[in-house]
Formats: structure tokens, sequence, C-alpha cells
């Protein structure tokens, strides 16, 4: 099965950061799991600071951010 972003052509790669900007991030359940794993790391020890910095920025991102992003071939 091919990945999301490991599309052929430039329309089927702007096509995915439409649908991941529009739909997932808007999802509840993406924020939720996000709120889940930001406090299993927040209780787990100190070491997934990091980790954690990573999700809480997940919660923030916007669809252009995702729009925006640069494709690696």
């Amino acid at each position: 099965m091919e990945s999301l972003f490991g599309a052929k052509s430039e329309d089927e790669r702007t096509a995915t950061k439409e649908l991941l900007s529009q739909w997932l991030i808007h999802i509840e359940a993406y924020k939720k799991q996000l709120n889940q794993h930001i406090n299993d790391c927040k209780k787990s020890n100190e070491t997934n600071k990091g980790i954690t910095a990573v999700l809480e920025k997940l919660l923030t991102i916007s669809a252009a951010d995702i729009e925006q992003a640069q494709s690696r071939n």
C-alpha cells in the first residue's frame, strides 16, 4: 500500500495536503488522541518533554501549515 505522501504526481500530493488540512486536523478524534498522548507522556517521565512539545504543537497546526508543507521525494 502506498503512503499518502508517496503520491506520484503533484496533483496527488496537492490533493493529499488539502484532504489532511481540511479534514484530519478539524476532527475531534484527532485532538482527543493527541491530548491523550500528551497526558501519557507527561505522566511517564521527564524524558518525554520533546515528544510532548511536538504533540502540543500538532494541536495548533493550521490548514495552511499542511498545505504549505514541502514534499520530500
